[in-house]
């Protein structure tokens, strides 16, 4: 993005465990603050299978973009998150609310012209007992990419792996163990939007599979310019 441009991200991910589906809607944005700079805010609502509505935790941080070549691009995202959810809304393949305010930090590298590949990994650590008393085990995350450039679409397909430590006491809060393949596609007719169709399915967890299918669906754009109206 240029500087003064401002990136809306809305989502939408179903899933399908034993007990029903369960809905979650994500809402972000991001300023891009210089050509190397852009804060983050993300946020989100999930319907669980019981039928009940909870608030997801607030995430606040920025994209730092560390390397800008033509084929190889490599970005920081460090954050915080605040504990604006419930402490037991989860929603079966990414991290707990924790009830505690905690550091988040991620890493993307890609690479390639028209066959693109990518490494994201990211962690959430708690450093305090939340407000349940509890302090749930660090999350970590990896995915990995292969893509192919076929015009203005770049289908896509990966692996994800998701670990959810133990908690302080142990078993006050699940953790949780998760390998799973990925599969997309991003469509990007206009300049400055895109859609994302997505798929996750999970092939391990040593507790059992608590679902068999993850789809959703992201749509992104970008608003507004640098103040004279010009790209530089």
């Amino acid at each position: 993005m240029e500087p003064g441009q401002v990136g809306l991200q809305a989502g939408v991910t179903s899933g399908f465990p034993a007990g029903g589906p369960f809905f979650l809607l994500g809402l972000g944005g991001d300023v891009a603050v210089s050509h190397k700079v852009a804060p983050r805010l993300d946020w989100g609502i999930v319907r669980r299978p019981d039928g009940s509505v909870d608030l997801r935790d607030l995430r606040l941080g920025s994209q730092i973009v560390l390397t800008d070549a033509p084929t190889f691009t490599v970005r920081l995202q460090p954050g915080v998150v605040l504990p604006t959810a419930s402490a037991a809304a989860n929603y079966y393949y990414t991290d707990l609310s924790t009830g505690s305010v905690d550091p988040t930090l991620a890493a993307e590298a890609v690479g390639g012209s028209t066959w693109l590949g990518s490494v994201r990994v990211s962690a959430r650590v708690p450093l305090y007992d939340g407000a349940d008393r509890i302090r749930q085990g660090p999350f970590f995350g990896a995915d990995t990419r292969l893509a192919r450039r076929i015009g203005s679409v770049v289908p896509f397909v990966g692996a994800s792996a998701l670990r959810q430590l133990p908690s302080v006491p142990v078993g006050a809060a699940p953790d949780f163990t998760e390998v799973a393949a990925t599969g997309g596609v991003v469509v990007a007719p206009w300049d400055t939007s895109s859609l994302v169709p997505h798929v996750r399915v999970p092939l391990y967890n040593p507790n059992g599979l608590s679902y068999g299918l993850a789809v959703g669906m992201v749509f992104r754009t970008i608003v507004g310019g640098p103040p004279d109206g010009h790209e530089h």
